[in-house]
């Protein structure tokens, strides 16, 4: 009777074994996939934390690195300018023996209310995962701080949780009781290797090298580390600057505020107008950078659909204007998110409102959407490591999928 019962437990053991994984390396869990089109479902957790079917909730990949030990996963749920607002940022450790850890993480705060007494959110600019460590997930804040009467002005932290890093500029944002001014901003790396902070507005002085604007201001498009500075792509009314940044500093006042920041110098300078055939209404709507050792890559997206995707010399400082034609093939329109893969410098990857795009060469290749049950919630999608990824929800829980590019 006892060998009966081991025999018996022994092929039950090897049914669950088998029911866990297939010839094909996949997870066989219950899914809300029903096809695949080329996915793949590599990580399921019961465990998921998001804010599902509400048209007015964005929820982001921020995050997706593949370690030795596991996966690396952040993702965001955001619902903003809500009496009630939140802002969820999940880390998701998706072990390689298996194991899932999925929980809030505290990357972003409530800085103060706007005129209304709605909660103004901090925003997740920039991640980088270093590791699965507690330690090892770096993030780039931006954290607006009200100071007296309308003014904004946007404080952004560079930190593994709450080590901050030197602020390189400032950013400024107007409210009034009508309507919202955004000026962009925002924009910076978490790598460790080489963090930043570019907050939207970049400062110079009157005289140095090009330079012969009165001091002013740009917001920032992109940016490149040099040396111990920064190459910047800026964009002042239809005028395209060049800067980098030097290591002198000067004070700047705004009010009662005040704090020290680089100087910035003009390097050349560029008629985005001519660049983008466009004319008086017509303005950009978007932008997107990546960088290595010597290049800045920016996508701009215009509203007249004569989108750029400019490469800047980081030593020259030339700015050229790549395959405008099959840039100008992407929706911006409701468009979700546009990723620029850093192994891939030329090419973007478009999330549409009809669905996922990769422009590569001259073409425009529509990558099929997984098929999912209703009730299936999914972040945007991000790019890592040759392949596409997002998280799916449902009722049961997270589910990472795949699908090489």
């Amino acid at each position: 009777m006892r060998n009966l019962t081991l025999l018996l437990c022994a092929i039950l053991g090897l049914f669950a074994c088998k029911k866990n994984s297939s010839n094909s390396g996949e997870l066989e869990v219950a899914n809300p996939i029903t096809e695949k089109k080329g996915w793949s479902l590599v990580k399921y957790s019961p465990e998921f934390f998001t804010y599902a079917n509400d048209p007015i909730v964005i929820n982001k990949l921020e995050l997706v690195k593949e370690h030795s030990t596991g996966i690396d996963i952040l993702y965001s749920s955001m619902m903003e300018f809500q009496r009630d607002a939140q802002f969820i940022n999940v880390r998701w450790r998706a072990y390689s023996d298996g194991l899932n850890e999925v929980k809030k993480v505290d990357l972003t705060q409530i800085a103060s209310f706007d005129e209304f007494n709605r909660p103004i959110l901090s925003r997740l600019v920039n991640a980088y995962s270093a590791g699965m460590g507690e330690s090892q997930l770096f993030v780039l804040n931006e954290l607006p701080l009200r100071l007296q009467g309308s003014a904004t002005e946007f404080d952004h932290s560079y930190q593994h949780f709450n080590a901050k890093s030197s602020k390189v500029v400032l950013n400024e944002r107007k409210f009034s009781l009508r309507s919202t001014q955004v000026l962009k901003g925002g924009i910076g790396s978490a790598n460790p290797n080489a963090p930043f902070v570019v907050n939207g507005m970049n400062s110079w002085r009157v005289g140095e090298k090009l330079g012969t604007l009165a001091t002013g201001y740009a917001g920032s498009l992109g940016a490149a580390p040099k040396g111990n500075g920064l190459v910047i792509l800026a964009l002042k009314d239809t005028l395209l600057y060049i800067l980098e940044t030097q290591e002198k500093t000067h004070m700047y006042i705004s009010g009662t505020y005040s704090e020290i920041v680089k100087s910035a110098v003009i390097k050349n300078v560029y008629n985005l107008n001519a660049l983008t055939k466009s004319g008086i209404g017509e303005y950009y709507s978007t932008s997107r950078f990546m960088f290595n050792q010597e290049y800045l890559f920016v996508f701009i997206g215009m509203t007249n659909g004569h989108h750029r995707y400019f490469k800047i010399n980081l030593n020259t400082y030339q700015l050229k204007s790549e395959n405008e034609a099959l840039y100008e093939q992407i929706k911006l329109d409701g468009i979700k998110n546009i990723i620029l893969p850093e192994d891939r410098p030329g090419e973007v990857i478009a999330m549409e409102m009809d669905g996922i795009y990769h422009l590569s060469g001259s073409t425009k290749t529509p990558i099929p959407s997984v098929s999912v049950l209703p009730g299936t919630s999914g972040t945007t999608v991000n790019y890592s490591n040759g392949k596409i990824w997002q998280v799916l929800f449902d009722k049961n829980g997270s589910y990472l999928i795949n699908r090489a590019l």
